[in-house]
């Protein structure tokens, strides 16, 4: 009879999905004044969902100042957990330098938000390198649709470093194929 090598057996560390990996945080600016600092799991939070939440507590009051989470959360609770649809998250106030990156990515998502609320397709426009339109454009992809997604996970995911770059446009040929041809 033949056996097979066994190997190290693993100690149960609880369920797979309660774990959580490390924590990216995201600081905005809320309704009532307050930056606050959302935590959030890529691994169990899918990004256009934490985008999307970002985007909602530009409107709403932080869980300190009367967000309806049906917690009463003591004013002097550093860090609190909330399980919503978009999945496990955390709040806490952002201080110093966080502040102000959290008003300046507030700014920065209110004023695309304003544009694509506003249906302000030539404001949008103005804003896309021409280039990357003409890219868009040639993969059949909306260059305004995919400009506005990239730059709200710029800004919401990457705390408003962009991740198109001028020197990445740059290197792109100057002959691009006509929309729909191979690349």
């Amino acid at each position: 009879m033949h056996t097979l090598p066994m190997g190290r057996i693993k100690k149960n560390r609880g369920r797979r999905d309660e774990r959580q990996g490390p924590l990216q945080w995201t600081p905005v600016q809320q309704s009532c004044e307050c930056v606050i600092e959302w935590g959030w799991d890529p691994q169990h939070t899918p990004p256009q969902a934490f985008i999307e939440w970002c985007l909602a507590m530009i409107d709403a009051p932080c869980v300190w100042h009367g967000a309806d989470t049906g917690l009463d959360i003591p004013l002097d609770q550093e860090t609190v957990s909330l399980t919503v649809p978009q999945g496990r998250l955390r709040a806490r106030r952002a201080k110093g330098d966080r502040c102000e990156l959290g008003v300046e990515l507030t700014r920065q998502a209110t004023d695309m938000r304003e544009k694509t609320r506003l249906d302000d397709v030539a404001g949008l426009l103005m804003d896309i390198p021409a280039k990357y339109q003409r890219i868009m454009k040639s993969r059949g992809f909306d260059p305004v649709q995919t400009w506005v997604e990239m730059r709200l996970a710029d800004i919401f995911l990457n705390l408003g470093r962009a991740t198109l770059t001028d020197e990445m446009l740059e290197r792109l040929p100057e002959n691009l194929p006509e929309p729909g041809a191979p690349w």
